[in-house]
């Protein structure tokens, strides 16, 4: 007959787990009052929903459990007016058949170890770790039906945390978590590892080559163009004299000779005071 031990856990131990290990499941419990020697109660968890019916006379160790539909369950559970919440992490505890940590959060904050042995013998030889707190298997105020039923225990004991009970807590998440168990004992089936992915090293350098020094390109060879020259203007070839030079024309031989195509010059009446127009000079007659 399976036989179950409860300690007491300091709250930064607690937290401790909750940040390592993590909350394998989250359960919701709702609990019908007592009957005779029975227990009831409906659990919900993310594994399945079951209807629980415990012995009373052996402290709710003994348990039968039925699944129902969560639709049933959550009906069930809106009808319980005695409820719990918590999480849960499991625990691998050497000598134990199971383990583990629950945090309560519902009707308060409250954390608890419970270590679950297939025999009395077993259980009686079982020594706690050093990170454990008080053991409270004898005091019925911290089991969960009396959690749901009459609330958080008033004179729960206090947990002393010093460096020797942390450092325990340490060593023990150092270990290695050994293989997950099914609720059946077989063991449990893991999913296939993933491929690593190959270590990432540095590249080596790359020498770069050494610039090839490139040559000038020769200045440009200037070409002489040659340009004709304007020919130079001609000279205008020189007039003749006689066209150059010009005549004295004769007013008085022009009129005397009458050359034709020429008018006769007019006659001027002559005075005292009369200009003569047919010499060429001007004179005065007195």
């Amino acid at each position: 007959m399976p036989t179950t031990r409860r300690f007491r856990i300091a709250s930064s131990l607690a937290r401790i787990l909750r940040r390592e290990r993590g909350i394998d499941e989250q359960i919701a419990e709702g609990h019908f009052p007592s009957q005779r020697e029975r227990g009831q109660y409906v659990s919900i968890a993310r594994d399945g929903c079951n209807l629980v019916l415990t012995d009373a006379t052996q402290g709710g160790d003994n348990e039968q459990r039925t699944e129902i539909p969560r639709s049933q369950a959550e009906a069930l559970l809106e009808v319980c007016s005695h409820r719990i919440a918590y999480g849960r992490t499991r625990l691998q505890l050497t000598g134990a058949a199971s383990a583990s940590a629950d945090y309560f959060v519902k009707p308060g904050s409250f954390d608890l170890l419970s270590v679950v042995f297939d025999t009395p013998q077993a259980a009686s030889s079982f020594i706690p770790p050093a990170w454990f707190g008080p053991e409270v298997t004898e005091n019925p105020a911290f089991g969960r039906r009396s959690i749901a039923l009459l609330g958080l225990p008033e004179a729960a004991p206090t947990v002393s945390l010093s460096d020797a009970t942390l450092h325990a807590l340490l060593n023990m998440l150092d270990q290695p978590r050994p293989q997950a168990q099914a609720r059946n004992g077989a063991p449990a089936v893991q999913p296939p590892a993933l491929p690593r992915e190959p270590e990432r090293t540095a590249p080596e350098p790359v020498e770069e080559p050494a610039p090839v020094p490139v040559e000038a390109p020769p200045p440009p060879v200037p070409v002489a163009v040659s340009v004709p020259e304007a020919p130079a203007p001609e000279p205008a070839p020189p007039a003749p004299e006689d066209e150059l030079a010009p005549q004295p024309v004769d007013l008085d031989e022009q009129a005397a000779s009458g050359e034709p195509g020429q008018p006769p010059a007019p006659k001027v009446a002559s005075g005292r005071s009369g200009w003569d127009f047919r010499r060429s000079r001007l004179t005065v007659h007195p």
